[in-house]
């Protein structure tokens, strides 16, 4: 699925156009992006690294995007080129313009061909070489966020406080984090299948009329864990009113609902990074319920 030679493009060729930007909304990074228009008139999203962390994360989307290209997966926008350093890249544009829709407003028809998506990046047959570079850890057994609470009654209490000033009493009554960190040792990581690990809806772009989806934002994909994947998707789709505890029973594992809550309360009370965006600790501690929720929910 290598882009035909009409599309290819040269770094410098984008160069002379990154001044005139048009930012575009989305992602928790502070990554430079935006759609540029090219003097040809060619409009592409391009993606700027700009202190080390956001670098780094560019390099890693870079050689994925050329990975899931040798493999043909065809639920990526085209990759179109690189900087020399690989700190910045360029993909084709998925405009609303075009049809695509990167908003919260889930259906039905786009939840099932995200999941065909999801299957089909853990069915690849990865080389030796895949796997070397995907090995490196996104999730590790540290991010059991039980064990944290565990660890410090401080942060049991900034939780409380949080949850008590957003008016959870109800969930405060339920949250008992002995119980909660017995259970959550039970959870083991499964690391053996290729996983983007933030698929969420300004992830991942909707296109009605061609039926199918394009996953984004590449920073966490790992050899990893498909119940996270999958139910961190689902959890994002509850929150924005796609009820699918009943039709994706299947798809859910409670254990897994749990240890998410975990991980997304342990950040809902951590400080943000500098630069961070505002409302990413509110948006963690919702993840956080809504996963609570739908764990005590299927566990009946």
């Amino acid at each position: 699925m290598s882009p035909d030679k009409s599309q290819r493009l040269a770094w410098s060729a984008i160069e002379a156009s990154i001044e005139n930007i048009e930012k575009v909304d989305g992602g928790f990074t502070a990554a430079h992006r935006g759609i540029v228009k090219l003097p040809d008139d060619r409009r592409i999203f391009i993606k700027l690294g700009i202190d080390d962390l956001t670098k780094e994360w560019a390099k890693k989307e870079v050689e994925t995007y050329k990975i899931l290209q040798s493999h043909d997966y065809p639920y990526i926008p085209r990759f179109l080129t690189h900087n020399n350093s690989e700190t910045g890249f360029a993909i084709e544009a998925l405009t609303t313009n075009n049809g695509w829709d990167w908003s919260n407003n889930w259906s039905e028809p786009r939840l099932v061909k995200t999941l065909a998506a999801m299957d089909e990046l853990a069915s690849l047959e990865l080389t030796v070489s895949d796997k070397a570079f995907f090995g490196v850890e996104s999730f590790t057994e540290e991010d059991n966020g039980w064990q944290s609470f565990i660890d410090s009654k401080e942060s049991q209490e900034l939780l409380i406080n949080k949850l008590r000033e957003k008016g959870h009493e109800d969930l405060i009554e339920k949250l008992n984090f002995a119980t909660m960190h017995e259970q959550s040792l039970k959870f083991k990581l499964d690391k053996t299948t290729l996983v983007h690990n933030d698929v969420r809806a300004d992830n991942c772009a909707w296109n009605k009329q061609l039926n199918t989806v394009k996953l984004v934002d590449w920073n966490w994909a790992e050899l990893g864990d498909r119940r996270i994947d999958v139910n961190a998707l689902l959890v994002n789709v509850q929150i924005f009113g796609l009820e699918v505890t009943k039709d994706y029973f299947s798809r859910l594992d409670a254990s897994t609902l749990y240890w998410l809550a975990g991980y997304w309360f342990m950040h809902a009370v951590a400080p943000i990074w500098p630069g961070g965006p505002d409302n990413i600790r509110d948006f963690q501690l919702q993840s956080s319920i809504t996963a609570f929720n739908m764990a005590s929910k299927i566990q009946g």
